[in-house]
């Protein structure tokens, strides 16, 4: 019985480590794209140009292992919201969003299964990818 209940917890333990481990997976992602100083903050932390803070900081240490694994540790709320910020940074900074593509997939082997992926959890019809 008591090895039943530690390997019940050691279980646990691994499956909760099994994701990345964020500051806040429910950050309102939609005012952030909508507010561009904000948006411009995100991209310069990530693309290591300005300053991060705690939050930017928790999120810029996955996105070279979650662009290389197609964000499989990812888990629901952090696939939501990184569809929509990539298409969102596409959107409204298309110069941070290549510089980001470039940084983090220098070779253009892993963004396009990170996108497929992520396209799962935009809203249906959304397109993903824009023209310019």
């Amino acid at each position: 019985m008591k090895f039943a209940v530690f390997v019940a917890l050691v279980g646990c333990a691994v499956a909760s480590s099994y994701y990345y481990q964020t500051e806040n997976d429910y950050i309102d992602i939609d005012a952030v794209i909508a507010d561009l100083p904000t948006l411009q903050s995100f991209a310069d932390c990530f693309l290591e140009k300005g300053h991060c803070t705690s939050l930017t900081e928790s999120y810029r240490r996955n996105i070279q292992d979650s662009v290389i694994r197609a964000c499989d540790r990812c888990n629901l709320p952090q696939k939501e919201r990184y569809a929509k910020f990539l298409k969102g940074l596409q959107a409204r900074l298309p110069h941070e969003y290549l510089a980001f593509r470039q940084k983090y997939d220098p070779h253009g082997i892993y963004f396009h299964a990170l996108e497929a992926e992520l396209a799962k959890f935009l809203p249906h019809g959304t397109p993903y990818y824009y023209h310019y």
